[in-house]
């Protein structure tokens, strides 16, 4: 992985910075996909009561990881159903939606995975698509970025 431009450094800094003003949670510990797998795997195991196998976890993954911004705001937002290893169905949430107020947000500092066709940057372990939506509407008034989706 490259390193940041001293630029770079300092947008994600102040951008950190303006998260944690809102009270986000800086996770310096969430360094690699690994590390962000086991942030949201508990927090899902928490926010839904539940403890996953291995495999279950897994599935679950591939199930709610999409390129798709419109089928992953439609996940976030709703309740959903996976069938675990034993046939049961578990149905499940990825954010809070009956006490939303209840959410926390956490910030991480930028984090590169390399997939087979690009690169995915998250900045967040928990509450992902809600952090990557506030980050994005904090830097589009940015004059320095040409382009954020």
């Amino acid at each position: 992985m490259n390193a940041m431009s001293p630029l770079e450094q300092d947008l994600e800094q102040k951008l950190i910075e303006k998260l944690l003003a809102l009270k986000y949670e800086h996770r310096v510990d969430v360094r690699d996909r690994a590390s962000l797998e086991h942030n949201f795997r508990e927090k899902f195991q928490a926010l839904n009561r539940v403890q996953l196998t291995d495999g279950e976890f897994q599935r679950l993954l591939e199930t709610i990881i999409t390129a798709d911004v419109f089928t992953a705001a439609r996940t976030l937002r709703e309740r959903n159903s996976f069938t675990r290893d034993d046939g049961t169905p578990l149905n499940y949430t990825l954010v809070n939606i009956k006490d939303w107020c209840k959410n926390t947000f956490e910030v991480v500092n930028q984090l590169r995975i390399n997939t087979d066709n690009s690169y995915i940057w998250h900045t967040t372990g928990s509450g992902k698509t809600l952090t990557s939506f506030k980050a994005s509407t904090l830097l589009k008034d940015n004059p320095d970025i040409e382009k954020c989706l």
